[in-house]
């Protein structure tokens, strides 16, 4: 499991999931994860907290104020990575936590 990458939700959503969690902490039994919900479920959103992603060639917005931490064993179906979009989620999680 890397940081960023993407997983399908197991919940019976049509979202997914993106595990935010450090690999230097990976032999805990969680993860923290945030939900990536089609951009059309979300009318208004916060520019800077939920950055659009793409995920499977469709626009999902990260929902960083949903974090969760949930056991590693949830995640089983990786669809994707978002690495290459690190600075926007650093920046939503610095919005989420610090205010700017």
């Amino acid at each position: 499991m890397a940081k960023y990458d993407i997983y399908s939700s197991t919940h019976g959503s049509s979202g997914y999931l993106m595990d935010l969690q450090d690999g230097i902490v990976e032999n805990l039994s969680t993860r923290v994860v945030a939900p990536l919900v089609p951009i059309d479920e979300i009318p208004n959103r916060m520019k800077i907290l939920n950055p659009v992603i793409c995920v499977a060639g469709t626009e999902c917005l990260l929902l960083t104020h949903l974090l969760a931490a949930i056991p590693v064993s949830t995640l089983k179906i990786k669809v994707g990575s978002a690495a290459a979009q690190r600075d926007e989620i650093i920046a939503s999680l610095d919005l989420l936590f610090t205010g700017f």
